[in-house]
Formats: structure tokens, C-alpha cells, sequence
């Protein structure tokens, strides 16, 4: 593989790294209607099988922390992850009680649990007991991911 691309790729996955690291900006907030945020905007992890290895670590690692930040909040915070198929669209939620009337907690309709991880998810998934569901989209499928209490 190109050097020179290796090592824009690096860059890359180092500044996802810094950004997950500071998520203090959500701190204030008073409640979550679905707040989320993207792993890998780009897209940048659908290149490879190791990029998208690389992705699902770095998601799987945001849960952590945003579990435990939802965690230390006086109200109760639903935390939940999706690996998708395109690697763009993974993502880790926030969601709680809000005045904008979206019912809490989600209960993730037409979602199927208790299914194996996705492949690039395999090695992550079994650090920390966590419940793994499919939800089957007319043109793509997508895995949740929670951790168990």
C-alpha cells in the first residue's frame, strides 16, 4: 500500500481519536432527543476490511465513554451504538425524557436481538457484556449495540 496514503490514513483515525476523546461540549445539556454522533463522516472506512475493523473499535470505544458519561447524568440516558454498512453512518446515541414529545425510552421497533455481531464488530463485542440487534432496511442492514447493566 502507498506510503503516502498510509499516512494520510493515520492522520485521519488519529483526529477521530482526539474527537472522541473530548465530548465535553454535551455535557450541559439538560436532556437527548436522539443526539448522536459519526464515527467516520467520510467514510473513509469502507476502503479496506481493516479500516472497517478500525471504525467499529473506534465506535465501540465512544460507547464506552458515552455510556458512562450517560451514566453520571442525574436522569436516566439511553446509550446505544449502530454499525452499518456503510461505515459512514455508525454512529452512538444519546437519548432521554425531552419537551420535544419523541417517546423515551426507544424501544427499536422491528429490531431483532440477540444476533452475532457483524464481522468487523467479532473481537470488541465480547470485552464487555453488552446486547446486539439487526434491524433489516429495504437496501442495507444495521446492528445495534447496548450495553447490558
Amino acid at each position: 500500500m502507498d506510503r503516502r496514503y498510509l499516512k494520510r490514513m493515520e492522520a485521519y483515525w488519529a483526529r477521530i481519536e482526539r474527537r472522541r476523546q473530548s465530548f465535553d461540549w454535551i455535557a450541559d445539556s439538560d436532556f437527548f432527543d436522539f443526539w448522536h454522533t459519526h464515527i467516520d463522516w467520510r467514510g473513509r472506512g469502507n476502503r479496506s476490511l481493516s479500516d472497517r475493523i478500525l471504525v467499529a473499535e473506534l465506535t465501540w470505544r465512544l460507547l464506552l465513554d458515552l455510556n458512562a458519561f450517560a451514566r453520571s447524568r442525574p436522569f436516566a440516558v439511553q446509550c446505544w451504538a449502530t454499525l452499518c454498512e456503510d461505515t459512514g453512518s455508525n454512529a452512538v446515541y444519546l437519548h432521554s425524557a425531552n419537551p420535544n414529545g419523541v417517546p423515551f425510552p426507544y424501544d427499536f421497533d422491528g429490531i431483532e436481538w440477540d444476533v452475532e455481531p457483524p464481522p468487523e464488530a467479532a473481537s470488541i463485542t465480547h470485552t464487555v457484556p453488552c446486547k446486539i440487534g439487526r434491524v433489516r432496511y429495504r437496501d442495507s442492514t444495521a446492528h445495534i449495540i447496548q450495553l447490558r447493566d
